[in-house]
C-alpha cells in the first residue's frame, strides 16, 4: 500500500535506532519548528513501550496521512464542486459570507484566516458543506460501531453486546425515508432548522466525520478569501 511505505519511509529517516530516550530529530526539519505527529506518535514509544508498539505507531502513522490529507481533499472537492454545479447555492453562501462580514464578525481582516468560533455563526455554510459529505462521502469503507453492552437488535438480527458492525455512509445518505425523495439533489436547505417545524434531518444521520466540518468550514473561508484577493488584484 502506497501510503503504507510512504509512513515507513518517513520513520526510518526521521529516527534511526538510538540508545537515548530523547528524540534529536524529534521534529521535521525546515518544515516546522515544533514536533509533529510523527516524532509525537515516536516520543510516546519511548515513554510507554508496553503500550505504543512500533506496529500502533505504524498503524496511526498510516491513519493520520489518510484522515489528514485525502478523506479532507475529497470532502473539500465535493464542496466546491456541488457549489459550483448549483449557482443559486453559492449566491445564498456568498450572501451570508459578505453578511457576516460586513457586521465585522472576522477578526483577521487582513490574514483572511478564520477562526472555529466565527466560522460556526454560519448556518448556510454549515449546511452546504453537511450535504456536500452526504452527497459524496469522503470513506468509502463501513463506519464501525461497537454494539453496546447486553446486546441489541439491529434490522431484525440479535447482535451481541461488544460485536462490531458498520454501515456505509453511501448507502445510507440515500435512504429516502431519512433524506426524502430528493436524495440525489444537492439541496443544503435540508439540514437547516424551519421556525415551523423541526430539524428537516436530525444531526445523528450525519456519518461521515462530524468533527470534520467545522475544520472544512475554515478552509472554505480561508481559500474563498483568498480567490476573491486574488480576482479584485486583476
Amino acid at each position: 500500500m502506497p501510503v503504507a511505505r510512504f509512513a515507513k519511509d518517513r520513520m526510518a529517516e526521521r529516527f534511526p535506532p538510538q540508545s537515548s530516550k530523547s528524540l534529536p530529530n524529534a521534529g521535521p526539519t525546515n518544515v516546522w519548528d515544533k514536533p509533529d505527529l510523527l516524532s509525537k506518535f515516536n516520543q510516546a514509544k519511548i515513554d510507554r513501550p508496553e503500550f505504543m508498539t512500533d506496529g500502533l505507531v505504524m498503524t496511526m502513522a498510516v491513519s493520520m496521512a489518510f484522515a489528514g490529507s485525502e478523506t479532507t481533499a475529497i470532502s473539500l472537492s465535493s464542496v466546491f464542486y456541488h457549489l459550483l454545479k448549483t449557482p443559486r447555492c453559492l449566491v445564498k453562501l456568498l450572501e451570508e459570507i459578505d453578511g457576516e462580514a460586513r457586521k465585522g464578525g472576522f477578526e483577521d481582516v487582513e490574514g483572511g484566516l478564520v477562526t472555529w468560533g466565527e466560522a460556526q455563526r454560519l448556518e448556510y455554510l454549515d449546511a452546504c458543506i453537511k450535504e456536500a459529505f452526504r452527497v459524496h462521502p469522503a470513506p468509502g469503507l463501513p463506519l464501525e460501531r461497537v454494539v453496546p453492552k447486553g446486546g441489541a437488535e439491529i434490522a431484525g438480527v440479535w447482535v451481541e453486546g461488544g460485536t462490531i458492525v458498520g454501515v456505509s455512509a453511501w448507502v445510507v445518505h440515500r435512504r429516502k425515508e431519512i433524506f426524502g425523495e430528493d436524495v440525489e439533489v444537492y439541496r443544503p436547505e435540508r439540514w437547516l432548522m424551519d421556525k415551523e417545524k423541526k430539524l428537516e434531518v436530525r444531526p445523528r444521520f450525519d456519518l461521515v466525520f462530524p468533527m470534520r466540518v467545522g475544520w472544512v468550514e475554515k478552509e472554505m473561508l480561508t481559500v474563498s478569501d483568498r480567490m476573491k484577493r486574488n480576482a479584485s488584484k486583476k
